[in-house]
């Protein structure tokens, strides 16, 4: 943590000298209605005078539960004949994703690319499916590559509809600015 901050430290110093207006978020995912707890830094800059957007507010006072999310899995064979990327490929359940599991509110702790997430219900990590619906991924997204890939993809991603909210607010500043 203590490098990543070194880093954001940097990031700022940098815009700043270059004349840029910086503004640091931290957004969680469950405050944008997704069922993990997954905290992300989003750097915001502007040229000088330009107009700096504030963060998009909380689009829900509760995050819908990875239980709700799941439910329409949660019985469904791992044969991937439905959804090809719900199989049982890579779920192994080992001692160390006993503490991994969803807390008592219905929400995962972040996705990340190197661990698994223990399912609420079963004896298994959570396959692909399941991952890319907890990051906010549309049930029909198809990722390219082998098993670790595509975790590697999924843990990596900044939930699309943070991405998309800035991408609003950013192209109404533009807008604005054009007045």
């Amino acid at each position: 943590r203590e490098e990543t901050l070194w880093y954001v430290k940097r990031i700022f110093a940098d815009l700043l000298s270059t004349g840029y207006s910086v503004r640091l978020n931290m957004l969680d995912s469950r405050d944008f209605g997704l069922p993990q707890s997954r905290k992300r830094v989003i750097i915001t800059a502007t040229p000088k005078g330009s107009f700096l957007p504030d963060p998009p507010s909380k689009t829900v006072n509760e995050a819908i539960s990875f239980k709700d999310l799941l439910a329409h899995v949660e019985d469904m064979a791992l044969d991937g004949e439905i959804f090809p990327d719900h199989n049982a490929e890579g779920t192994r359940l080992g001692a160390e994703y006993d503490r991994l599991s969803q807390r008592p509110d219905g929400i995962v702790p972040t996705v990340r690319c190197g661990r698994g997430i223990k399912h609420y219900k079963f004896q298994r990590t959570l396959t692909q499916y399941e991952l890319k619906l907890v990051q906010g991924f549309p049930s029909d997204y198809k990722f390219v590559g082998n098993n670790a890939a595509v975790r590697s993809q999924i843990g990596n991603a900044v939930p699309g509809n943070l991405v998309s909210l800035f991408y609003g607010r950013l192209k109404h500043s533009k807008y604005r600015d054009l007045n």
